[in-house]
């Protein structure tokens, strides 16, 4: 199919998808970045991907990352943002050349764009982003783990990454929102991510205690966000590997999960 790829390529079906991405309907623009991402994804990481020549320039073809970045913390209307953040997600899942090149890196910059969104459906689209994103990570941790000192060396190096993205910061931020899908959906990575800390973690570890640490209670979920880290004081202790693997070892996710199952969809923070 190498031929229909060039004939699309040098067609005016391009354009024509750029052209749309400014068009004053905020749904049409929407349309437009999902057509584009998916063009994108087919061109350059499917099993028919087109073989481009050595002066062609992707971005020239296909939406780049920058684009969506651009439409995702500029975007006025919140269904282009959604379709920008859905994109970024499909990208990362299916392993997109600008995913693929540096990940972290490629979360980081989404995140960024769109910490402080009030669009609860962008809220939840970036944190499956980010649980894509730690499952891979873990993924490729187990791989590469072959004893218990390497398994803990790479455990301390993946918090650390974790935290110089600020990601985590970005979590508490979102387990606090007072949409209570965005503090389910927030509550759930950081149980995946809790559950994948206690597997890797090596036997030998010193276990370590709560010290410096709230202690954490069950009762109620407003009790137990206020024992979580929050401002300046969060993003130290997500700098800190071990602190931050004992802030979600000793963290009451579960009994917070249970609090935010029963609550109204709107919570008062």
């Amino acid at each position: 199919l190498d031929w229909f790829w060039q004939e699309l390529l040098s067609s005016e079906v391009p354009r024509l998808l750029e052209d749309l991405l400014g068009d004053p309907e905020s749904y049409v623009r929407a349309s437009a970045v999902r057509t584009w991402g998916r063009f994108s994804l087919m061109a350059y990481s499917g099993p028919e991907a087109p073989v481009c020549k050595s002066n062609e320039n992707p971005k020239e073809l296909c939406i780049g990352g920058v684009r969506l970045l651009e439409i995702l913390s500029s975007d006025a209307e919140g269904f282009p943002r959604r379709a920008a953040i859905g994109v970024f997600l499909d990208w990362l899942k299916e392993g997109h050349p600008e995913a693929s090149a540096s990940p972290a890196e490629f979360v980081s910059r989404a995140l960024q764009a769109v910490d402080g969104d009030l669009d609860w459906e962008v809220k939840m689209a970036a944190l499956d982003l980010v649980g894509v994103f730690i499952g891979q990570t873990f993924g490729r941790l187990g791989q590469s783990s072959t004893s218990a000192g390497s398994s803990l060396a790479n455990l301390a190096d993946v918090l650390r990454l974790f935290g110089q993205m600020k990601m985590l910061g970005f979590l508490f931020r979102a387990l606090q929102d007072c949409d209570r899908p965005v503090a389910v959906k927030a509550c759930e990575v950081l149980l995946a991510l809790k559950s994948a800390v206690c597997k890797h973690r090596s036997k030998s570890s010193p276990s370590g205690d709560a010290s410096g640490l709230k202690e954490v209670p069950t009762e109620s979920s407003s009790s137990s966000l206020s024992s979580l880290p929050a401002g300046e004081a969060a993003e130290k202790d997500c700098q800190d590997p071990e602190r931050l693997r004992r802030i979600l070892e000793f963290t009451d996710l579960e009994g917070l999960q249970r609090a935010l199952d029963v609550s109204s969809d709107h919570l008062e923070r």
